[in-house]
């Protein structure tokens, strides 16, 4: 009997984490407990370890090059929710608020970018046979 095993999206699942992650912050903003820094600690961990899986998916795939569209995603996410969301009040009516609202709009479409080439990577791999080695040098 063969396992069939079921080929998620990675970036769907960090998706997912992240928006468990922006909820756990919300929901105890007013005082953190240890089991709120758990529950935060291992969404980070989950979001980490889909993070590499997608890097190495794509490095598999592609090399070099698709590998880091991974990190530049991050990069902007980053950049864009530090200037935006996350901007101390007194900066909140300047040019950085505007700067970090660009990089999310970036970040979204490069995420639905990078979707789109797992997706592309993932059916590829389905199409050839798991013994067959042609096409693979």
């Amino acid at each position: 009997m063969s396992k069939s095993r079921r080929s998620g999206s990675y970036v769907i699942n960090t998706v997912i984490a992240s928006v468990v992650l922006s909820y756990a912050i919300r929901l105890s903003a007013s005082g953190r407990t240890t089991i709120d820094w758990v529950v935060m600690a291992l969404v980070v961990c989950a979001m980490l370890y889909n993070l590499a899986q997608l890097t190495r998916r794509l490095y598999r795939s592609g090399g070099a090059k698709d590998a880091w569209h991974v990190q530049r995603t991050v990069l902007f996410w980053v950049v864009g929710l530090l200037n935006s969301l996350l901007l101390r009040p007194e900066h909140v009516d300047g040019w950085r608020q505007w700067v970090g609202l660009l990089f999310l709009v970036v970040a979204m479409g490069d995420t639905v970018v990078l979707f789109a080439k797992e997706r592309g990577t993932r059916s590829e791999n389905k199409e050839l046979p798991s013994g067959d080695s042609e096409g693979l040098s």
